[in-house]
């Protein structure tokens, strides 16, 4: 018989973060998820928002704060494991880097819910507990396994975010992205959040941050010239944008990160 794996959730709430909230930055001596219904934040110096979610494992260094501008609000569930293999486990399921996007806003506001109901009658059940975790799990296990979507909407993102990967370091203008796809600018805009949690414009600055962390990383070119390599002919707007995705000056980025490899 397989040995049964039990996750003990032992807290769960939601959190409206003000945007002066004290960055939180520990090891962890549990494992927590936190699942983002709105706004947006840094986690481990990736900027995320609604759609997305983040797992803090139990036993590593997490670092993560509100966008001070749109300061996200999630939910959360955090856990015990009750035996050492289950930190194994969590780590396949979570997988690297620990963040991704999900697709059951509405089930994971459904179980907090029922788990709210249950604690405030002050009643102390590891069943129950249990079981709760088993769905929280089960259920990111079955969400974030989901094949993309296959309707036109969703054919609609895949062309637009192609498009954008492979000409982010082009002056891109939504309304003629929209144009180029025969396709109205509140279409395009509404299809990205609904389907990526990010407006156009907001894909547009990660792809292009994420390549610029890239090359501060992997090369020794002048930021200048990183910058106009993403896209930005203004070192000073580049440096900005990237100081707000990054928690951090490029330069402080390079210098920190590359210590670490």
């Amino acid at each position: 018989m397989n040995r049964r794996h039990d996750f003990y959730l032992w807290r769960a709430d939601r959190e409206n973060c003000c945007k002066d909230k004290k960055k939180i930055e520990q090891i962890f001596s549990y494992t927590s998820f936190h699942y983002i219904t709105s706004g947006y934040g840094y986690f481990n110096g990736v900027r995320l928002g609604a759609g997305q979610f983040f797992c803090a494992e139990k036993n590593h260094y997490v670092c993560y704060y509100p966008d001070p501008e749109e300061p996200w609000s999630y939910i959360y569930f955090d856990f015990f494991e009750e035996d050492p293999s289950n930190t194994v486990l969590l780590r396949q399921l979570v997988g690297e880097p620990h963040w991704g996007s999900f697709s059951y806003m509405e089930e994971v506001q459904h179980i907090l819910q029922l788990y709210m109901v249950y604690a405030g009658r002050k009643q102390d059940n590891p069943a129950f507990h249990r079981a709760v975790g088993d769905m929280v799990l089960a259920l990111h296990s079955a969400g974030t396994a989901m094949p993309p979507r296959q309707s036109a909407a969703g054919r609609h993102v895949a062309k637009i975010q192609q498009y954008i990967d492979t000409h982010f370091e082009d002056k891109l203008i939504i309304e003629e992205l929209a144009d180029r796809f025969f396709l109205s600018r509140p279409y395009v805009r509404n299809l990205f959040m609904w389907h990526l949690g990010l407006s156009p414009k907001q894909y547009l600055q990660e792809v292009r941050m994420k390549k610029a962390g890239e090359l501060l990383l992997q090369t020794d070119y002048e930021i200048r010239l990183i910058a106009s390599s993403v896209g930005y002919s203004d070192q000073l707007a580049f440096s900005k944008v990237f100081k707000q995705y990054y928690g951090c000056a490029p330069t402080q980025f390079r210098s920190r990160n590359r210590k670490m490899i």
